[in-house]
């Protein structure tokens, strides 16, 4: 689609968004870091080791940013076996709401770009659950991300990193990058291919335009126009796991196709029940 053609398509369709929605959910947003960010670190203040405290923290992240995708109004369901403990989680990207859909269903931590800690609310908690940030230009970033990350899974906790490095329209997977797979390598993890696939109740809403965080999206604007939606739904696809074996670009590759393939199942599935 040419520039001209996007810029058309989404000047002609707008999803109808509620404000007052939007409103109310960000207050439940709010009753939700305060419901469990003073809790946690209170409970923190009589821990003394570190293991205990990254443990805590580890419960505390899944258990708010499942909330806080509830708040948002985002239900999930999911296919295939979810990953044991100390795994390598590798799914496609569409929007910074991913990580309210997995975390209703999964513990893991996540590795994120180092812009997500000035986002709001997201930020906050990002900071405060320990959760791994990355600039993929810094090289000595990179090599310290990777050794946090091989800390963690041989911790026995589950990673989630987003390997395309940024996020797409939904329809498209782009490129997977090889460096964070580093720590896959090291660490011997077994890394399990994941397949995110919005979709919403009303017909109206195009994911690519309304869901999606891409192009020259803006964050606060468009969270508010994504709060403001009903029926939003997430169905997440977990895979085989994958033994990481080879180089980094050929286990990038490797892992790329097999989201591929959990996408390309979801849809024949699909147009096979429409026969």
């Amino acid at each position: 689609m040419t520039a001209k053609a996007q810029q058309t398509s989404s000047t002609v369709h707008r999803a109808h968004s509620s404000k007052w929605l939007a409103a109310w959910r960000v207050l439940r947003l709010l009753g939700v870091v305060l419901r469990f960010f003073p809790p946690y670190y209170f409970r923190m203040l009589f821990l003394k080791g570190e293991d205990e405290r990254t443990q805590l923290l580890y419960q505390g992240n899944h258990e708010c940013l499942g909330a806080m995708g509830k708040a948002a109004g985002i239900t999930v369901s999911t296919k295939g076996k979810l990953p044991d403990h100390g795994a390598f989680i590798a799914p496609n990207h569409v929007t910074y709401a991913d990580i309210f859909a997995l975390s209703q269903v999964l513990r893991t931590w996540y590795v994120a770009k180092a812009e997500v800690l000035g986002w709001p609310i997201v930020g906050t908690a990002f900071r405060f659950s320990r959760n791994l940030t990355v600039d993929r230009k810094n090289i000595r970033c990179l090599q310290g991300t990777n050794a946090n990350i091989v800390r963690r899974i041989n911790a026995n906790y589950n990673v989630c990193v987003f390997l395309e490095g940024t996020s797409s329209d939904g329809d498209a997977i782009l490129p997977f990058r090889g460096p964070l797979l580093q720590a896959a390598l090291d660490g011997q993890a077994d890394i399990i291919p994941v397949h995110l696939e919005w979709s919403a109740s009303d017909p109206k809403i195009v994911i690519g335009d309304d869901v999606a965080y891409w192009r020259d999206h803006v964050m606060l604007p468009h969270a508010r126009r994504l709060l403001g939606f009903r029926g939003l739904h997430v169905t997440i696809r977990f895979g085989e796991a994958i033994c990481p074996t080879g180089d980094r670009k050929e286990l990038a590759k490797k892992v790329r196709d097999a989201v591929l393939a959990l996408k390309n199942d979801a849809k024949s599935q699909k147009e096979t029940s429409l026969v």
